[in-house]
């Protein structure tokens, strides 16, 4: 429907524009067209997304889904509970000090399942699911702390030399008077 109502407006721009403005036109519409198409097939690609060939620690059964955010808690919940008995998948449980506690929460749209690659391909394609992504390592990459960063860095490193004057060694710049001292 969007699509139609654009061609329309373009069509309509089209006849008040000369012709080589009229071109560019038909191009960027022709662009958008095809442009949204595509988008719409690689969203559909995304909702499942196993870990990749460099991925550290990948493991192979568990899986966090992620619901819409447009659903409330009380229908993510109710989500939850169909999408564990439909595809007939169990809840993983939470890491110490809570690991009686199973991994759901609703009020961030989400669980963490354990389930195999195929059934968790399945649940990628169904319509309340935003994603399901394969459990793995988290690389974190900090950067040196501020003690290696002085130990490591030289006088002239980040310094650019003052220009002008010098202050005396000893000299306090801008020593003020006080009006109540003699």
């Amino acid at each position: 429907m969007i699509n139609r109502n654009f061609q329309i407006v373009i069509l309509a721009l089209l006849a008040a524009l000369p012709a080589s403005c009229a071109l560019a036109m038909v191009i960027a519409a022709k662009y958008i067209a095809l442009n949204s198409t595509v988008s719409a097939q690689q969203e559909t690609k995304l909702k499942f997304r196993p870990a990749g060939p460099n991925a550290k620690n990948p493991r192979p059964d568990e899986w966090e889904v992620s619901f819409k955010e447009s659903l409330s808690t009380e229908e993510c919940d109710r989500e939850i509970d169909r999408i564990l008995l439909q595809y007939d998948v169990k809840l993983m449980h939470r890491h110490a000090p809570d690991d009686d506690k199973p991994a759901r929460y609703p009020h961030f749209h989400g669980i963490y399942i354990k389930a195999s690659a195929e059934r968790a391909k399945q649940i990628a394609e169904d319509e309340a699911v935003e994603s399901v992504t394969q459990n793995q390592e988290v690389r974190t990459n900090f950067g040196p702390t501020l003690s290696e960063g002085l130990r490591n860095a030289t006088p002239s490193s980040n310094v650019e030399p003052v220009k002008g004057k010098q202050p005396k060694p000893g000299h306090v710049p801008y020593e003020t008077k006080r009006k109540d001292k003699p």
